[in-house]
């Protein structure tokens, strides 16, 4: 049995020879020294016991060892009981490489250290300098330890130095030499002031026996005697000469009269013979040198010498010892008298500075004196110049002239300023007479917008069957957000046996989740390559619609289950941002087709048509998409504008014609070109329609004959440093009953798709139907281009612009929301089924599935699940569908509409809101437009979900039938086998990662899933690639 008691051990290393003493401390460690005794090892090395104290203490002397281990004692003659250490006892290489100083004068005294490897290990370590020992040894570092030289015999040349840690004993290379003792023969001079610091000549012999010397003043000639002084230091420069500085006198009871006489001594290691050089060297002590400070400041001649006055200054000083500083520069001793010293300093003032070229205070020099260890400030001086006067009048009447001059500028200045005061006042003073103007003629004709409301369109501009059919819409779904061209798959046409064994594993439902759950578990997977994967996965599982509907609700239990477990429950289809909520979202979207398309579809049409119609009315710019009629404020015009309506007579391609078109003469050729298509086919699926670029414009005009209309002229945009300016209707002049004709554009020409596609900025697709998309920093339409604009640019074109209130044009956000506000209610309305009793029985089916799982992982809080069911049907489907009309409508898309969208979006996520609305001045103009709408239609949306759920359970027999009708209205859906391919490339990419995830099921292992998979991706492989070939093997 082992105890768990931590023993501590001192200390933790020791040599490999062994002998170190080792003390072991801990609790239970026997009750006599027998129970212990040959029982106690050391990193596997015996220590014999020398002392033991009963159950606390054991004293040993460690073995020879070689290795590192812990501190291991056996208690009980049995040895049942064993004690062990956490921490290590290591068994270390020592040595001595070098000693420093390598002598000492034979006194000793000298302290010399050791340098050497592991000198801080064992229990005790001696040093020998042949037969003479080193005392107080100390371990400084695990590199050095030092001593103290005791005295030897007689000098003498040692040849080794011995260093013994425990049983480890080394030599230090080289010899140690015992020099003889140092003596003074002579010191000069022998006479210094109390503070001490004069440079003094000291002769002797033997100075090179030690590395350091001191000096000092005794109290008597004989024993016993006293130091009475600091130490001063000393400079050895060979065996017989140094140099000191005189040492500090000590105030005390032995301080004597101002003139006494003081025996010298040296502190030199050990030797005492020059403690007290005695009656034959003393040295006498005078006064400190006095000086008498400036009364002021010192007014000095620059080429006479500076003579100071003081007391004591000759005494014992000479003119060599003084160092007399006039600011920062020397003024060197001439002569020295017992009262006064005179020295010869520089001719010109030096800067305001001390000694060491410190700034003072006071703009003038300071004079200082350093003798020895004093340093007096005398005060500040001032040189005199004998043309001093003359250089202060020229001064002043610099300072006259240049004040003058300085006021005439001032003068001017102030009166310049004041004109530019005047004509800005003017200024501001116009340009809020224009504000006033605008916002007068604003607020009227916004007034007489809200009284007399703008006209709806007719029943005629709604006609027309603009939704989408189930495949066109699957395919728009499932591609248009991906951004998948549908491009040809590498081995689609070049493997069909390996797609078809591909199909085969796809029909087992394991293998669809080891897919989803490898894209799940890859964080480096951007949400478009997840709801690409979404869409593939959909698009080959489309082909058996049961079997696609039993995996996604598969997918949808656990995903469910997972993300209340993980305590994420309530973001639960808000994000979208997994695989198995885009496959969800895509697959009720499916489902909900034939309801969508027989309920809401027509609603949402109208809408759109609506706000295209009231957008159009006025003018909106092609660059940014801002509307003067819109009902988004980010998308609100603020520009004023020339609104005139324009009719033009439009000759078809055909010749038909002429007929009446309304525009607006601030409209781009490309809108007036939409404007005629949408004019001549609005009968016709925008699909269906001539594309804008397939025909341009002529204005026939009777005096400068056919122009060929172009939204821009002159050089490409792309070449151009700033915004172009397109050309609109007013640009070219023309007015009402202007005639135009459209004829076949011409394929050499270049038009705005050339240079958009130039810029990088579009692509052919997108410019085929719809309105171009211009670059903002490259085209400008109404809005100011002021973000692209120099300083100089923009401040020409601001003063040119009549500016207004911005706030003034949001009533133009009321205008807009009459006219389209009854199209709204009523789409909205028809998503919440107000008008039908009966509700899809899929929705009905995957509502009541919610509940079940929220029931099943215990989740009772009602409104937590009647948010799953919004985020699923309102953020994912309707959400989704709004914000991309071309999924249910062949409709064209642009800016500003996609900005009134995402109004009607919102305003329906919110009417589906638990969350209380607060609304003020400053809340987002899109929730306070149609706030009281929201009111009243939330509780209708939390009455819509009830009502579902109120409804009678939907048999399996109804659901299948539901099911079986999708399924034959899919079967014109043939790019299953393209996705297929696609699908198959993409598992062939995460081949590594989902074939682990297979085998680490069960059930997939057992249907021999990893093995199939690794294959199929063989065969999709050259045989240099097979890199798969092992991978279930190791798995």
């Amino acid at each position: 049995m082992t105890l768990r008691i931590l023993l501590q051990f001192t200390p933790s290393s020791g040599p490999v020879e062994g002998g170190t003493q080792m003390t072991i401390t801990g609790r239970d460690l026997g009750s006599t020294i027998e129970e212990v005794k040959d029982r106690v090892f050391v990193a596997g090395s015996r220590c014999p016991v020398i002392h033991y104290e009963i159950s606390k203490k054991i004293v040993c002397r460690v073995e020879k060892g070689i290795s590192s281990g812990p501190v291991r004692v056996t208690v009980g003659k049995t040895g049942s009981r064993t004690a062990e250490s956490t921490l290590l006892y290591s068994f270390v290489e020592t040595n001595v490489f070098s000693a420093y100083p390598p002598f000492a004068p034979v006194s000793g005294g000298t302290k010399i250290t050791l340098y050497g490897q592991n000198l801080d290990v064992g229990s005790e370590v001696k040093v020998q300098i042949g037969k003479v020992p080193c005392s107080d040894v100390r371990r400084n570092s695990t590199s050095s330890l030092s001593c103290t030289i005791s005295r030897a015999v007689a000098p003498s040349k040692i040849a080794e130095i011995s260093v013994s840690i425990d049983n480890a004993i080394m030599k230090v290379p080289g010899t140690f030499e015992f020099r003889p003792d140092p003596t003074v023969a002579s010191v000069y001079p022998l006479v210094s002031f109390k503070s001490g610091g004069r440079l003094v000549s000291v002769e002797g012999t033997n100075f090179d026996a030690v590395l350091t010397a001191r000096m000092f003043f005794v109290s008597s000639t004989s024993p016993p005697f006293e130091i009475v002084s600091k130490l001063s230091s000393c400079q050895i420069q060979n065996a017989t000469f140094m140099f000191c500085l005189t040492p500090q006198l000590l105030s005390g009871p032995h301080a004597r009269s101002s003139y006494s006489r003081f025996p010298l001594g040296f502190a030199m290691d050990n030797v005492t013979l020059v403690r007290n050089l005695g009656h034959r060297i003393q040295m006498r002590i005078v006064p400190d040198p006095e000086f008498a400070p400036f009364k002021g400041i010192r007014i000095h001649q620059g080429d006479q010498p500076l003579i100071l006055d003081g007391s004591h200054l000759n005494e014992a000083a000479e003119p060599q010892d003084y160092k007399i500083f006039i600011g920062s520069e020397r003024c060197y001793v001439t002569l020295v008298d017992t009262r006064q010293l005179v020295c010869s300093g520089p001719s010109v003032q030096p800067d305001a500075t001390d000694e060491r070229g410190e700034p003072i205070v006071g703009g003038l020099p300071l004079v200082s004196v350093t003798v020895g260890r004093l340093r007096t400030e005398l005060g500040l001086i001032e040189y005199v110049d004998p043309i001093a006067t003359l250089r202060l009048w020229v001064l002043v009447v610099t300072a006259l002239a240049a004040l003058c001059s300085l006021l005439v500028l001032l003068a001017f200045l102030w009166k310049k300023r004041r004109v530019e005061r005047e004509r800005d006042y003017r200024k501001i003073q116009m340009q809020m007479e224009h504000l006033e103007s605008n916002v007068r003629k604003e607020c009227k004709q916004a007034f007489a917008e809200l009284q007399t409301s703008m006209e709806s369109c007719g029943d005629d501009d709604y006609e027309g069957n603009d939704v989408t059919t189930l495949v066109e819409f699957v395919h728009r779904l499932l591609w248009d957000d991906s951004g998948w061209t549908h491009s040809p798959s590498l081995y689609a046409s070049t493997l069909p046996v390996t797609l078809a064994q591909f199909d085969a594993l796809l029909s087992c439902k394991q293998f669809v989740f080891s897919i989803v759950e490898t894209a799940e578990s890859e964080s480096g997977m951007s949400l478009s390559e997840k709801s690409m994967l979404s869409s593939l996965l959909i698009a080959v599982l489309l082909r058996n619609f049961q079997y696609c509907t039993d995996v996604v609700l598969s997918l949808l239990r656990a995903h469910i289950a997972k993300s209340v477990h993980a305590g994420c429950g309530d973001i639960l289809f808000r994000k979208s941002d997994s695989v198995v909520e885009k496959m969800v979202s895509k697959w009720l979207a499916i489902c909900l087709y034939d309801s969508i398309s027989q309920y809401q579809a027509h609603k949402y049409s109208t809408l759109f048509k609506a706000l295209k119609y009231q957008t159009e009315r006025g003018p909106v710019d092609a660059v940014t998409g801002n509307a003067r009629y819109t009902i988004n404020e980010a998308k609100l015009l603020r520009e004023i504008v020339d609104c005139t309506p324009v009719d033009c007579l439009v000759m078809t391609l055909d010749g038909c014609g002429p007929f009446t078109v309304r525009a607006i003469a601030c409209d781009t050729i490309s809108q007036l070109k939409q404007k005629i298509l949408d004019h001549l086919y609005k009968r016709i699926p925008h699909s269906q329609r001539p594309t804008l670029a397939s025909f341009d414009l002529e204005l026939l005009c009777p005096t400068r004959g056919r122009l060929l209309l172009s939204d821009w002229s002159g050089p490409c945009p792309s070449t151009m440093k700033g915004p172009t300016k397109l050309n609109t209707l007013a640009t070219y002049g023309i007015s009402n009953q202007s005639r135009i004709a459209m004829i076949p554009a011409e394929k050499s020409s270049t038009g705005y798709r050339d240079s958009l596609a130039d810029s990088g900025k579009s692509s052919w697709s997108s410019l085929d139907r719809s309105s171009p998309v211009y670059p903002p920093s490259r085209f400008c339409h109404l809005s100011s281009p002021s973000r692209t604009l120099t300083m100089e640019k923009r401040k020409k074109i601001d003063e040119s612009i009549p500016k207004s209130i911005p706030e003034v044009y949001l009533t133009r956000l009321l205008t807009s929301k009459g006219t389209v506000q009854k199209y709204i209610e009523d789409f909205l309305e028809s998503i919440m089924f107000l008008e039908c009793s009966t509700y899809p029985p899929i929705l009905k089916r995957v509502f009541d599935l919610l509940e079940e799982e929220a029931t099943r992982n215990r989740v009772s809080d009602h409104r937590l699940v009647q948010q799953w069911k919004s985020n699923l049907y309102i953020l994912r489907v309707w959400v989704h569908l709004i914000k991309n009309p071309k999924i249910l409508l062949d409709v064209s898309e642009s800016i500003s509409q996609d900005g009134n969208l995402s109004v009607v979006a919102q305003t329906l996520m919110d009417c589906f809101s638990f969350s209380e609305q607060c609304l003020g001045a400053h809340s987002p103009s899109s929730r306070l437009l149609f706030a009281k709408e929201v009111a009243r239609l939330r509780p209708l949306s939390t009455d819509l979900f009830r009502r579902i759920r109120r409804q009678p359970p939907v048999s399996d027999e109804i659901f299948i039938d539901s099911l079986n009708e999708v399924a034959n209205s899919l079967r014109d859906c043939t790019r299953s086998t393209v996705a297929l391919s696609e699908l198959l490339t993409w598992v062939r990419g995460n081949g590594v990662r989902l074939i682990e995830v297979l085998a680490a099921d069960d059930v997939c292992t057992s249907q021999r899933l990893p093995s199939r998979l690794s294959q199929v991706i063989n065969l999709s492989l050259d045989p240099a690639d097979h890199i798969y070939s092992t991978i279930l093997d190791e798995s």
